[in-house]
């Protein structure tokens, strides 16, 4: 006997023409789907409904282009509305008084055929057949979509590849239909009002935007699956798609002053370009969810108990990102309208404000007539496709897809919507060094991470620092990093890196970003490029909060030692006359209590190797005071390289007659260490562990010797 599924099948496959039986089957098919038990889904994918659905999607988008009329009408840019955008009478009329009585048998547990009257009651008025049974049909496709891993895994191994063109298809009807609208708008001198209406009721109808937000879903579970995120991102205009419904470029910017017409032709202009040029323009918008579905929660960015959409927390990974399952409102109206219960929300230019005579912003992004949860799927795809280094590059190629991610954290609210962006920047930058250029030169990027620094999410700072790392690792890069905004991304490291709040540190995740922020400062102070060297070292109380961090009791050993690398490294390119040279003196000075790496007192040594230098550091105030614990401090190991390096330095400065010597030779501490040091020559047994070999010892000896002999010469 057939079972219920295979009924539904077997009547959906077999049901083609006429278009009312078709649609009815549809319908009872999603009645049918539309349940989240997943062991169910996995046995519909396995008998084969997937592969239907897209035969039916296929052969929908092939009548569409025959401008087949089923008694309504598949014309995209006439259906529902004639010419000047009001309701066609007739049209109306045979689409909600038209019933027909199915004459096949139905299996028994099914009820009695559904009215096509009664089907058509529960679209938009202004839905064409064909905006209709596409959301019937990506509704569907999506429901069977809500199996396991393993069953959407075989399902897009069997038909996933081939099924990327007709995806790529749906998502792209309503941009085609807005151009189309444009283009005829022009021609023919409608009003802004018509086109508004033409625009809202055609291009992005109820059902479009359904359609839209299904397809994005599907495509976000698919990008889930590690051997299609490269087929995916090689797609031909798979990338350019996701690229035009992440575009928000302008929401929530100030009210444009230019009259409706004159920005209606700027924006005619950017969505031809959007079909038929690269997309630079592009920029986008993301979010997870509305407000009352955001749980916020760390690991789960939301929605529905069965279907959570998940951020590991793993340090310094590529990490996938499920769809948002928080079905978003598909209402008509124009997205950009501003709200009188939502301050925030703006309207935008590639749409016309319903009623007004002016519209807030210029050529805004066509992105914004998608719904939330559609913007906020495609970039979910695209973080999970960035987590693939074939596909970095690819991705960094893509006009405007890197701003469109960053226009996320400006444009939206949600919390998810950012975590989302930070990781996708994170995976982005970790891409080909020769593409990291580009991101260091993009402001609006630099300005998206500098915010997600100090978001409210810790994961989401991590990703952002991370990123920071990753773009400063490329040498090239760094000139750029300093040079952004006078200094703000060094800002954001140091206030990070200097941050000594007990409960932060207490954090592993915390403390895990800032290690990180200090390991990207160090990466910025090793730069080859003198312009990067010399804005890092005059950047205001940097070198201070590099001490301050190595005199903490709070941080850990890791963020110390990269400060403690960062002064040596300072130490080895500031020399007199540069103004900063003071304040690296007086941080070592702060500093030099620290004695678990040899950074300090080399940075002391690497200081007294410049004759300029060394008047400089005799006069300054408790630099021989420091200098001389250097030279006294107990222990083996690390210490006794540190004492070499503190007696070099002595010596080093002893060179200097006159005014130089007398100061050193009056030092108590001082004489202190180098007489302490001539009954100390033979290195202890570990020395040799940590690069203190005979030959060192023997140098250190004859150091102090030196140095001895002309002090005392002195006295």
């Amino acid at each position: 006997m057939m079972s219920p599924l295979q009924k539904v099948l077997d009547e959906l496959n077999m049901s083609i023409l006429p278009h009312d039986i078709r649609l009815n089957a549809i319908v009872e098919a999603a009645e049918h789907f539309d349940h989240r038990d997943k062991a169910r889904h996995d046995y519909e994918l396995h008998e084969g409904a997937a592969r239907i659905i897209y035969q039916k999607l296929a052969f929908v988008l092939t009548l569409q282009l025959s401008n087949y009329n089923a008694g309504s009408s598949y014309n995209v840019v006439t259906s529902g509305l004639n010419a000047m955008g009001t309701s066609s009478s007739s049209t109306t009329s045979s689409f909600n008084t038209r019933s027909y009585h199915h004459h096949h048998h139905h299996h028994g547990n099914t009820s009695d055929p559904i009215s096509i009257q009664k089907i058509r009651s529960t679209r938009s008025q202004e839905a064409s057949d064909a905006d209709y049974e596409i959301a019937l049909l990506t509704t569907c496709l999506e429901m069977v979509h809500r199996a396991s891993p393993n069953a959407i895994a075989n399902t897009w191994f069997s038909i996933g590849e081939e099924s990327l063109p007709i995806l790529i298809k749906l998502l792209e009807r309503p941009f085609c239909k807005i151009q189309s609208i444009l283009e005829k708008a022009e021609k023919q001198h409608q009003s802004a009002n018509t086109i508004e209406k033409l625009i809202a009721t055609i291009a992005t109808n109820k059902e479009t935007k359904v359609a839209v937000q299904k397809v994005t879903k599907i495509l976000a579970v698919y990008s889930l699956i590690p051997a299609a995120k490269l087929k995916m991102a090689k797609c031909p205009g798979f990338l350019s798609i996701l690229v035009k419904i992440t575009d928000t470029h302008n929401m929530n910017r100030m009210k444009s002053l230019r009259p409706v017409s004159k920005r209606l032709m700027a924006n005619k202009t950017n969505i031809h370009n959007q079909n038929h040029q690269s997309d630079s323009n592009y920029y986008h918008n993301n979010s997870g969810n509305n407000t009352s579905g955001n749980n916020n929660n760390n690991s789960n960015l939301a929605a529905s108990d069965d279907d959570r959409s998940i951020i590991s927390q793993s340090t310094k990974l590529l990490n996938p990102i499920a769809p948002s399952t928080v079905e978003q409102p598909t209402n008509n109206t124009i997205p950009g309208i501003s709200n009188t219960n939502n301050a925030n929300t703006n309207i935008n230019s590639s749409q016309i404000s319903s009623g007004s005579n002016g519209i807030r912003g210029t050529t805004a992004g066509v992105g914004l007539y998608m719904t939330e949860a559609s913007r906020f799927n495609s970039i979910a795809i695209l973080t999970n496709l960035a987590a693939v280094e074939k596909n970095r590059l690819i991705m960094l190629s893509e006009p405007g897809l890197v701003n469109n991610i960053a226009r996320v954290v400006h444009n939206e609210r949600s919390d998810v919507a950012r975590q989302c962006s930070a990781l996708a920047i994170m995976n982005l930058s970790n891409g080909d060094r020769e593409h990291v250029p580009e991101l260091a030169g993009n402001d609006l990027l630099l300005e998206a991470i500098v915010k997600l620094t100090r978001d409210d999410l810790l994961e989401t700072r991590r990703n952002a620092v991370i990123a920071l790392f990753n773009v400063a690792c490329a040498d090239e890069n760094t000139v750029k990093l300093v040079r952004y905004k006078d200094g703000v991304i060094l800002d954001v490291l140091m206030q990070i890196v200097g941050s000594s709040n007990v409960s932060d540190v207490e954090d592993e995740m915390n403390e895990d970003v800032r290690t990180t922020a200090a390991e990207a400062l160090f990466n910025i102070s090793c730069s080859s490029i003198v312009e990067t060297t010399d804005r890092f070292a005059n950047h205001p109380n940097l070198l201070e909060t590099c001490a301050l961090v190595l005199k903490s009791h709070f941080l850990s050993r890791e963020v110390k030692v990269y400060c403690a690398a960062i002064l040596r490294r300072m130490a080895e390119i500031i020399n007199f006359p540069k103004k900063s040279q003071l304040e690296l003196l007086s941080a070592l000075v702060k500093a030099s209590s620290w004695t678990r790496t040899g950074c300090i007192a080399s940075a002391f040594l690497s200081q007294a190797g410049v004759v300029e230098n060394r008047k400089v550091m005799v006069e300054h105030h408790g630099l021989l005071t420091a200098l001389s614990k250097l030279a006294l401090v107990s222990g083996d190991g690390e210490c006794d390289r540190i004492r070499s390096d503190a007696i070099s330095t002595i010596e080093h400065l002893s060179r200097e007659a006159g005014r130089v010597r007398e100061t050193l030779s009056k030092h108590e501490g001082i004489m202190l260490a180098m007489t302490r040091a001539s009954y100390n020559r033979r290195p202890s047994s570990s020395s040799s562990m940590y690069g203190m070999d005979e030959e060192s010892s023997t140098e250190t000896s004859r150091s102090t010797q030196l140095a001895l002999k002309r002090l005392v010469e002195i006295i």
